[in-house]
């Protein structure tokens, strides 16, 4: 391969990885069945815990999930607790981010107070700036992604689409955070297959990389056909 067809190769091969960018989540599958483990996750845990029990992971044939579990508070491990991790939003300037999980809450609502005030809780959402009080969606606005009232067991699959104003914004975490009702009853809010994956803006009007590919290489193609003709004129004239 000649220096030409070197180069426009090398060109090629750096356009296709500029395409591909690093946005992701460090252990969103708690690990392998048999080797499952909360590495790469925060475990907060509520200040007034009286002990700490409250993160785990099970190991099933399906693959892992992360525990976080709450009793009454006072007596049994604590209030609340959530399980966060630091966010990689890392991508093109106008790309979204697909944000996905699995969950699944058990839970019993038997609260001995009001219970318009006091709910068995589930917040999952996203916070600024390491402050655990205030939760944003995925347009940044204040609120969560999503919460509920709890009780009994509830399961479900979610999916979000992060704009494009959190692209290169390192000060992003995930957190999933499980409250209770201050009844005498324990819950646990199982979490897997947490993904984040960048989702390029449509390109208009610009060749696909591939194609750029195959252009650059027909072009090398092509001036290193002239270069033989113009090397075999040359000698014909000297002879």
């Amino acid at each position: 391969m000649n220096k030409i067809t070197q180069g426009i190769a090398i060109l090629s091969l750096l356009i296709i990885a500029a395409q591909t960018q690093a946005a992701s989540i460090t252990n969103g599958n708690f690990g392998t069945t048999g080797n499952c483990s909360l590495s790469g996750w925060s475990q907060n845990v509520d200040p007034y815990a009286t002990f700490d029990d409250s993160f785990s992971t099970t190991s099933s044939a399906s693959g892992c999930t992360a525990d976080v579990s709450v009793g009454d508070w006072g007596t049994s491990d604590s209030y609340a607790n959530s399980l966060s991790q630091k966010l990689d939003l890392f991508g093109a300037d106008d790309s979204t981010f697909l944000l996905s999980m699995d969950f699944s809450v058990d839970s019993v609502n038997n609260s001995t107070l009001d219970p318009s005030f006091w709910g068995e809780g589930l917040f999952i959402g996203l916070q600024k700036d390491s402050n655990s009080e205030v939760f944003f969606d995925e347009n940044g606005n204040v609120g969560p992604l999503f919460q509920m009232d709890v009780d009994g067991f509830f399961s479900d699959s979610l999916e979000f689409i992060l704009d494009s104003s959190f692209v290169n914004q390192s000060n992003w975490s995930l957190n999933f955070q499980l409250d209770d009702d201050f009844d005498t009853f324990g819950s646990t809010l199982s979490i897997s297959n947490v993904s984040l994956t960048e989702v390029l803006a449509p390109v208009t009007d610009v060749p696909e990389p591939t194609s750029l590919a195959i252009f650059a290489l027909g072009f090398a193609g092509l001036m290193n056909r002239r270069k033989v003709a113009n090397e075999l004129v040359r000698k014909s004239i000297n002879k």
